[in-house]
């Protein structure tokens, strides 16, 4: 490192570098709850190149919720977190807290603490193609699909979130966004995978990364 600031986490694990000029941070821009209703969705306010995470909220003991994008006869209520990148933020109030800018020629702040009120700490990363799609036949999910484990997370899905991009998959040429299945009973998350009226398999992967995350107030 020539000039700048560097943090680093337990492990050595990577948390800021300014003379990394590729890193792009993002800040919580809003997180709450919404709740669907019977055959409608429940939209969530953002903006073009937000990331937005969500998880499905335990209504009930040991229930099991399977969040998609688009109609489903059964409500489910989600919590959401919508993260934007931190470059992209301004106006914002008070000269307290920390900046930090990086060696890029202009230079781009990478860091802004006014923007940041609650943060999302990444517990894990499922690259592109790494994750199968589950299915549901009799009331059972499939945990693996075309040799790969269809599982998320393992643990309680409590306070854990999932990217919705990361759920998306391709289908006859078109990107689509699919589904997670939180089954507080097993407690896991599994991607599921894409059914056309005819009942075919549709999906064999994950087509995006999948970020793995638990909110921080």
């Amino acid at each position: 490192m020539g000039y700048g600031i560097s943090i680093l986490g337990q492990n050595s694990s990577y948390q800021i570098d300014s003379d990394n000029t590729q890193t792009i941070y993002l800040s919580v821009i809003s997180s709450g709850q919404v709740a669907g209703t019977n055959n409608s969705r429940a939209t969530v306010p953002t903006t073009s190149g937000d990331i937005v995470w969500m998880n499905a909220a335990e209504v009930a003991s040991g229930g099991q919720y399977q969040l998609r994008n688009g109609p489903d006869t059964t409500a489910a209520t989600t919590n959401y977190i919508v993260t934007r990148k931190t470059n992209t933020l301004s106006a914002f109030s008070g000269t307290y807290g920390l900046q930090i800018w990086n060696s890029a020629s202009p230079s781009v702040k990478i860091f802004d603490s006014r923007g940041i009120t609650e943060g999302v700490n990444i517990v894990d990363v499922k690259a592109q193609g790494t994750v199968g799609g589950a299915r549901i036949t009799s009331g059972q999910v499939t945990l693996t699909h075309g040799s790969l484990s269809t599982i998320v997370y393992e643990g309680d899905p409590t306070g854990v979130y999932v990217t919705t991009i990361g759920s998306a998959f391709v289908n006859y040429g078109a990107q689509y966004f699919g589904q997670y299945y939180f089954d507080y009973t097993n407690n896991r998350i599994i991607h599921m995978n894409y059914m056309d009226i005819f009942g075919n398999l549709n999906v064999w992967a994950n087509w995006s990364m999948i970020l793995v995350g638990k909110l921080q107030t």
